[in-house]
């Protein structure tokens, strides 16, 4: 993207994940968001918190920035609708272009990923430090059938 790290501002917190670990920001960064296309493209300035961290994420969009783009979202539908000044704009997601890019990250970090078999009585194991991960199947959608949709 052509920054660099003179461009942070401090960040005087720490983030948590979801495993558990602490993760202390290299900094934020105030940058304009574009979504859509011509004529209905909208832009506003959003605040990324900078973390040295591998993520299968380029960048994650909270509520502020959903919110300051007025949009509404639906994961089932993989589309996110917002307003502009000509009308309502949409940009959809892409299921299996996303799936395959999330199993590549996984491999890249395979060694550090485990599968989690539920047993019949429906219980499963579970990671037992922060750093370990675990990987099961949450979508249970037919793959031949979105690649249809």
């Amino acid at each position: 993207m052509g920054l660099n790290a003179s461009q942070l501002r401090l960040v005087p917190t720490t983030l948590k994940g979801f495993t558990g670990d602490v993760v202390q920001p290299m900094g934020f960064i105030t940058l304009p968001v574009s979504v859509g296309t011509d004529p209905h493209l909208t832009t506003t300035m959003t605040e990324f918190l900078v973390v040295k961290r591998q993520s299968s994420y380029n960048a994650i969009i909270g509520r502020p920035t959903l919110n300051a783009l007025k949009a509404i979202t639906s994961t089932y539908h993989l589309k996110i609708k917002f307003t502009t000044k000509v009308g309502v704009g949409a940009v959809r997601g892409e299921q299996v272009l996303a799936r395959e890019c999330y199993v590549q990250e996984l491999k890249r970090g395979e060694r550090d990923v485990k599968m989690v078999e539920p047993q019949e009585n429906g219980d499963a194991t579970y990671p037992s430090s922060p750093h370990e991960v675990f990987m099961m199947e949450v979508d249970t959608r037919d793959e031949e059938t979105l690649r249809q949709e």
